[in-house]
This record gives C-alpha cells, structure tokens and sequence, in this order.
C-alpha cells in the first residue's frame, strides 16, 4: 500500500505546470504529452476513485454522497500506488458534509502553490472565458464548490482566501508552500526546495531535463503538438502567457480594490503588495 502526495491549490495557480514538472522528473526517457499527466497525477474528483463505492451512477448523486465515501476513494487511491501516488486536489483543507477533505492516514505530504489573486482572476477569466467581474465572483465566494466533471466528484474550493488560510492553517499534513511568482522567476531553486523537503537526492541531469520541458514555452508547444483534454473548449489554450502582474495591467482600479478588500489578508501574509493602480 502506498500513500498520496497532494499537489494542492487553488485554481489557475500553477498546480498543472507543478504535475508536468514532476511527471517530467520521475517518469523521464518516456514519451510524454499533456495528457499523460493526468494518467501520472490524477483529479481527486475523478469519478473513477469515487464510483465503485456508490449505489447508482455518479453523475445522479449530490455532493453530500460523494463526500461520505471520500475516505474510501482516498483509501482505494493509496491501496493502488506501490510507494508514493501524486493527486492533484482544489479542495480547501477541512471538512465538508462531516468529511475531510484529505484523508490524513493515507496521505504522506502536500505542496501547496498560491498565485496572486489579481493573477488568478485575469487567467481565470480567459480559461473559462468569462468576464474579469465574473472571475471576481468566483474568487470571493466563500465556500464556493466548482462545477463538477461529468461522472466525477466535486471539488468545494471555497474563495482564494478560504483555500489559501486553510492550507497555509493546517498542521497535521506536511506541506511546503511555493509561490507562483517564485516558481516563475526561479522555478531550479523552488523545485530544489521543494525536493530538499521531500528529502530527495536529485538527479541532476533529469532535473534540468524536466526544467526545459516544463518552460511556458515548451508547454504551450507541447499542447500545439498533442493537444490537453483539460483544455475547456471555450479556451484558446490552456498554457496561456505564464506571466505575472497581469492583474495589475489588466483589471481596473475598483477591480482590483474587489479583489483586495476579500483577500487582503492572505495576500499580505503570502507577501503580495495590497497597493490597487
């Protein structure tokens, strides 16, 4: 029996560029797609770890049924990894519908990857294709639960606050936290202390390999290749631009005051300036 290592976030925060990075890393001198990561680091909301322990078909079920056999479907996750199992997670930390959202003695670690809030709202809008007041919304919405996957279970995310206290919160689970900003400046030296956490010895030549294939550039080729099924249809691509402080460019003054009256404190505790244009 193994146990999983979450990659934990918010949405439009990183978590994928973090799965293609370590999917790079540890399953190196492969054929490698987008696609694959799914197969290397699967959805905790896929309906394939929450099905064979419901009555009926998944997508006739509320959430509150999903989440009483989430221990299971955790269980069934970890029972089927030989050593360590990566699993990507939007859930916040806690518990919803009198169920943790993580199951502690079938987990080993987490990563967790914040974003600016004012970023997430900007890439947000353009994944979904969506108006930046609307990603506002979505942002600020205490105890948000994002639309499900068809024949999958839900992620409740809660606002980008929510989600980002509650990780940064939690003791019971080891967890090195990366800022997106940090990864993109010097992605070597975040991945270097996240594997220093993880007590791993690097392999050096496979670490750089996994550095090139895992820039913005070489992603968004990778998905002009292959194409990504987690690529909405309403999105022109889902490795977009890889930049940050578009929020500061791109929303309006009382746009961004929206985003930092909800999120002020989060933000100023993960180090992001709370000065709006």
């Amino acid at each position: 029996m193994g146990k999983i290592v979450w990659i934990a976030s918010y949405p439009k925060s990183g978590n994928t560029w973090m799965r293609m990075f370590l999917m790079h890393y540890f399953v190196a001198n492969r054929a490698l797609t987008p696609d694959t990561a799914q197969a290397f680091a699967p959805n905790e909301n896929s309906g394939n770890f929450y099905q064979p322990f419901l009555p009926v078909s998944a997508g006739k079920l509320p959430d509150a049924a999903f989440a009483s056999v989430r221990p299971l479907a955790h269980r069934a996750i970890a029972q089927a990894a030989q050593s360590y199992i990566f699993v990507k997670t939007h859930h916040l930390f806690g518990t919803h519908h009198g169920t943790p959202t993580v199951s502690l003695g079938d987990s080993a670690a987490s990563v967790y990857l914040v974003r600016n809030p004012l970023d997430v709202v900007v890439s947000y809008a353009a994944f979904r294709n969506v108006s930046y007041d609307q990603a506002i919304d979505w942002v600020t919405t205490k105890d948000r639960i994002l639309p499900r996957i068809p024949g999958g279970s839900y992620f409740i995310s809660g606002s980008w606050s929510q989600n980002v206290s509650t990780w940064r919160a939690q003791k019971q689970l080891p967890c090195t936290i990366l800022r997106y900003e940090d990864l993109v400046t010097d992605p070597a030296s975040q991945f270097r202390q996240l594997f220093g956490a993880w007590r791993l010895k690097i392999d050096s030549d496979r670490f750089d390999a996994a550095i090139a294939a895992t820039s913005i550039g070489a992603l968004k080729a990778a998905e002009a290749e292959h194409g990504f099924r987690e690529r909405p249809a309403s999105a022109k691509a889902f490795f977009r631009s890889g930049r940050t402080g578009d929020g500061y460019k791109e929303l309006s003054k009382s746009q961004q005051e929206r985003v930092i009256d909800a999120c002020g404190s989060q933000m100023q505790a993960c180090g992001y300036s709370l000065d709006s244009i």
